[in-house]
């Protein structure tokens, strides 16, 4: 039984995805890469990423009978019930005709959700992980304060703030005279 272990590490603006597979206790393959990160998206799109290479690998290597192991279980339970969000589905699209590919060639195989500690892909690209630069982007930052959203929006904060007080301010007159009045009774 070939078992595959995926995961991901954020790099910036990348992702270092990484898979480790073992046949027993023997490691047959480890490998990595860094992949474009689209922001926006969340750490479950980002392990989908690293599924799909599993899978892509699994595949090309004619790795029979094989199981994935991943410490996200949602990945696997939205796989099996078709439950997954539209941002989600460019994954499936990928990954699922290459499951149904291998089941119909006769393929077993099978998905374990283990702990993140026991993620031996984890544990990899975690110790390769510290030597990859980490950079980043200061660009969409800047492209917003000078579009003026990021002004606006630091704006619209203050109003909002000042609008809370003003209302609590309120509501502490009000009370104060409200127990005036009672007392004049």
């Amino acid at each position: 039984m070939f078992q595959v272990y995926f995961d991901y590490k954020d790099a910036g603006d990348e992702l270092l995805l990484g898979i480790v597979v073992k046949e027993g206790s023997t490691t047959v393959l480890q490998e990595n890469k860094l992949v474009p990160k689209e922001e926006g998206l969340s750490n479950y799109e980002y392990s989908l990423e690293a599924w799909r290479w599993a899978m892509q690998v699994a595949v090309e290597e004619d790795y029979d009978p094989v199981n994935f192991y991943n410490q996200n279980q949602l990945i696997f339970n939205w796989a099996v019930k078709g439950t997954y969000s539209d941002v989600r589905k460019p994954y499936y699209d990928d990954i699922l005709p290459l499951l149904q590919g291998m089941i119909e060639n006769g393929y077993q195989v099978g998905f374990e959700v283990v702990v993140g500690t026991k993620n031996i892909a984890k544990k990899y690209i975690n110790r390769i992980g510290k030597n990859v630069t980490v950079a980043g982007s200061f660009n969409s930052l800047f492209a917003q304060a000078k579009s003026g959203k990021f002004t606006n929006d630091v704006k619209k904060q203050k109003v909002k703030k000042a609008k809370k007080e003003t209302s609590r301010e309120v509501g502490r007159a009000n009370k104060v005279l409200s127990l005036g009045k009672r007392q004049a009774k």
